[in-house]
């Protein structure tokens, strides 16, 4: 290797910019000669790299990335080595002035996961231990085949950037001084004797050929900075000709930001204290656009070693700048991007931790109402329990049931929710009536654990808001339902509602275990619950909050919660804007009290005929036996066919249909029930009893032609309760429909 390649090469100037370079990609960079020596590095070692340095255990693709580097062409792209384990180098050549002059090669990457087959195959490739590869494995992360690629491009734009930089440098500091010693040496020669006069003449007719005729920008000025003499290039990097240059001086061009350091340096040179000094500054154009340019200065002296003038070499650097700027630019989106990759990681991780605690929870509170079910269940086909015990199994098996009926409502609020699919049909509602309305439905549980529950409504008539009334109902009744779930027995349960600042508060507050600090602000999280481990106290979800935020949120309101540690109680607050009062004309409509019918409320459906279209027959068993237990009629059909013909046959009161069945399905069947006349049938009250439960099965049924729609499961009594309301509905005077 040279002289001159050696002085490129220099370790000092290489390996801060390297670093940087490392330090974002997670490389380890070695640089080398034409003869394929290193001259610079190993920068960062990591431990992909340690595990396998070359002249230890190298596997070979450091240097085959060497040789394709010094065999490409001109402008050559980045070269990534990869062998059958996954693991990659990438490297380029470096180039100066057309000519390769060295490679850069950073590695090793991990361009695929590695399995244990691999890692195994790599610690015998490799003579260590498959324990020492799987550790160094571990620390490193997948890096995709383009992005090394992008790793490559970026290392070669440093790596040119820095030869030019370099080579510019000495080459500008050595034309400087070579300049200031030739002017120097014409000066004394001018005051030597007669005979050298020609010499002198010739060698300052170089020099102004120099001067004039040099790539880069020369110029000469006062020792107060005004100009003396400039190039061609001088001018084309200013855009001033040379004679509007000669009336100018460099501080009057020198940008205003740039011009103090500029002095500070002029002072030292003049001082003797340095023999020249280089910096990057900024020229102001003719144009009044900034560009950046590399000025070196030296003084000529006299002999007594006063100085006469400066001389300065000026190079546009703009383009260089850019670079760096684009260079900077990428290094920080890279790190931006290994910053948000690492968030990321994080999140996931959380999340996928979330997700397996929801899930166990949920197979949890699933099995404990089912094994329940099938417990009991069992005991009573034995047949050996006496009337009190049937009597409670019968309790357990229905307070069960319905435990995962609110599971199961609750899981299909979040799927709304997450879709965007959550509707409200909205309407002035009084929030006194859906508050007691709450209040009715939470009471027994209140009473079974003998907490007291107080409702401060004081006159609050006055006051609407527009929204879901079913939905309003339900935000009161979670937040009732959380307090109390969390309140010791004999604790205290209070609702207040009130106007603050023009809008209506609700405030359920309790005096039981309180929220820590550090769990408040995810309360109304998704799937989140301050205790999820197996020994918890308390049973759910977690998702009653979540629906709660997510439903005062479709409302245009807030919800907060408040306390003041564990054991200190909780506040939930929500509030919601009033109705405004060219609204008010609108009638109010209270919400349901319950969706639940005492089983102890008997219609008589005697001589009414009902016909029921579900493919399950399980479903049209249990159907047929709550429905003949009120002395009604029932005709059942497995298909939309059979159902037809069924039709026209038995002329029932009331079509009760499933919505998805084989071939097809209960909107098919609607859709052909009400082209038919009235005579055939085409105006009897039907309705959907379906699994399809979201708002949107719900407006699909009524716009196909249903009067009703019913999930399931469904209460027996409500179900009844349904049928009645067709049968009166459809014939006010059929004395056959009415209540015990």
């Amino acid at each position: 290797m040279g002289l001159v390649e050696a002085a490129l090469f220099e370790r000092g100037a290489w390996t801060k910019a390297l670093e940087k370079y490392a330090a974002v990609t997670h490389l380890t960079v070695q640089l080398y000669d034409t003869d394929e020596r290193p001259t610079c590095g190993p920068v960062h070692p990591t431990a992909l790299f340690d595990l396998f340095t070359p002249g230890r255990h190298d596997l070979g693709i450091f240097a085959a990335c060497i040789r394709r580097c010094l065999t490409q062409a001109d402008m050559p792209p980045a070269v990534v080595v990869e062998d059958h384990n996954g693991l990659a180098v990438v490297g380029t050549a470096l180039t100066l002035g057309g000519e390769i002059v060295g490679v850069a090669v950073a590695g090793y990457a991990l361009t695929a996961f590695l399995d244990q087959h691999t890692l195994e195959r790599l610690a015998r490739n490799s003579g260590r231990s498959f324990e020492t590869v799987w550790a160094a494995g571990r620390q490193e992360r997948h890096v995709p085949r383009e992005r090394l690629t992008v790793y490559g491009e970026l290392l070669r734009t440093l790596g040119d950037t820095l030869l030019a930089e370099t080579f510019s440098t000495r080459q500008q500091e050595e034309t400087a001084a070579r300049l200031a010693e030739a002017l120097q040496i014409a000066e004394a020669t001018r005051a030597t004797a007669e005979a050298a006069q020609e010499t002198l003449r010739d060698r300052e007719e170089r020099l102004r050929a120099t001067f004039s005729q040099a790539a880069v920008g020369f110029s000469t000025t006062s020792l107060a900075g005004r100009f003396l003499e400039v190039n061609q290039a001088v001018c084309d990097v200013t855009g001033y000709s040379r004679e509007e240059l000669l009336r100018l001086s460099s501080p009057e061009i020198t940008h205003p930001d740039d011009r103090e350091q500029n002095l500070v340096l002029i002072r030292r040179l003049l001082d003797g204290e340095v023999p020249s000094f280089s910096l990057e500054e900024r020229y102001i154009c003719k144009d009044g656009e900034p560009v950046w340019a590399n000025l070196t200065v030296s003084a000529v002296r006299a002999a007594s070693g006063e100085p006469l003038y400066l001389v300065g070499i000026i190079e546009n650097i703009n383009d260089r700048r850019r670079v760096e700027a684009e260079r900077a630019r990428l290094l920080a989106s890279e790190q931006a991007a290994r910053d948000a990759a690492r968030d990321g990681w994080a999140a996931a991780e959380a999340a996928n931790r979330a997700k397996d605690e929801f899930l166990a929870t949920l197979s949890h509170e699933l099995r404990s109402p089912l094994g329940a079910i099938l417990t009991w269940a069992h005991l009573l086909r034995s047949g050996s329990l006496d009337a009190r015990k049937t009597a409670h199994a019968l309790e357990t098996i229905e307070r069960s049931a319905k435990a995962q009926k609110r599971l199961i409502e609750d899981l299909l609020d979040v799927s709304c929710v997450v879709a965007g699919k959550l509707r409200l049909e909205v309407q002035p509602v009084d929030l006194a009536e859906v508050i007691e309305a709450a209040l009715d439905v939470v009471r027994p549980a209140a009473e079974a654990k003998s907490v007291e529950l107080e409702s401060v409504l004081p006159g609050f008539r006055h006051g609407r808001v527009l929204g879901d009334p079913g939905r309003l109902q339900q935000v009161v009744c979670n937040l009732l339902a959380n307090a109390i779930k969390f309140t010791p027995n004999g604790g205290h349960v209070a609702v207040r509602l009130e106007v603050v600042d023009s809008r209506a508060e609700i405030a359920v507050s309790d005096t039981g275990k309180g929220i820590s600090a550090d769990f408040l602000p995810h309360i109304f999280e998704r799937f989140r619950q301050a205790d999820s481990t197996t020994t918890r106290a308390h049973s759910g979800l977690g998702l009653g909050l979540a629906i709660v935020s997510h439903l005062v949120e479709l409302h245009g309101g807030t919800v907060r919660a408040e306390s003041r540690g564990e054991g200190q109680g909780t506040t939930f607050r929500v509030t919601l804007p009033l109705l405004s009062p060219e609204l008010t004309h609108w009638e109010p409509v209270s919400p349901p009290a319950s969706c639940e019918v005492p089983y102890d409320w008997q219609p008589v459906l005697e001589g009414v005929r009902v016909l029921v279209v579900d493919d399950e027959a399980d479903v049209r068993e249990w159907l047929t036996a709550v429905l003949a237990q009120c002395r009604a009629e029932v005709t059942t059909a497995a298909s939309v066919g059979e159902g037809l013909e069924a039709l026209e046959r038995v002329r029932p009161d009331v079509l009760m249909s499933d919505i998805g069945m084989p071939g097809e399905d209960g909107y098919a069947l609607i859709r052909k029930v009400r082209t038919l006349d009235s005579e055939r049938g085409g105006q009897v009250p039907a309705l959907a009893l379906t699994g399809y439960a979201s708002a949107e099965d719900r407006v699909r049924a009524l716009a196909a032609g249903y009067q009703v729609h019913m999930s399931k499961p469904v209460d027996p009594a409500a179900l009844v309760e349904a049928v009645t309301k067709l049968v009166v509905t459809a014939h006010p005077r059929l004395p056959a429909a009415r209540l015990a």
